[in-house]
């Protein structure tokens, strides 16, 4: 499981710690929401409208990381972080992002 979060928002987060008087300061920026691989593969497939299946194979554990999923309490309180987008939110963006490059390239 992975807190996936969107590159703007992970870009707001950055302006909000240049912006704010704290400093040598370190921050989690995330959702703290916990998303399985799969369940990110599902909503992919479904956002899509993918017709296949998803494909499991096997991989080495000793370098899979488990669980990432930080806390954002920190820079919530101290830059007034909250991220913007919900998980199907920035995949629906990402997906419609990556449509209109691939139509712009199809043009040419």
């Amino acid at each position: 499981s992975f807190d996936f979060i969107t590159a703007e928002d992970c870009a707001n987060a950055n302006i909000k710690a240049m912006e704010s008087d704290f400093v040598d300061r370190f921050y989690n920026v995330g959702t703290g929401i916990k998303t399985s691989l799969k369940t990110l593969a599902e909503k992919i497939i479904k956002l899509t409208n993918y017709d296949g299946h998803i494909e499991y194979k096997k991989n080495d554990v000793r370098t899979l990381v488990k669980n990432r999923v930080c806390d954002p309490s920190k820079a919530i309180d101290e830059i007034n972080f909250k991220f913007n987008d919900n998980l199907d939110v920035g995949l629906k963006k990402l997906i419609n992002w990556r449509k209109k490059i691939i139509g712009a390239k199809n043009e040419k």
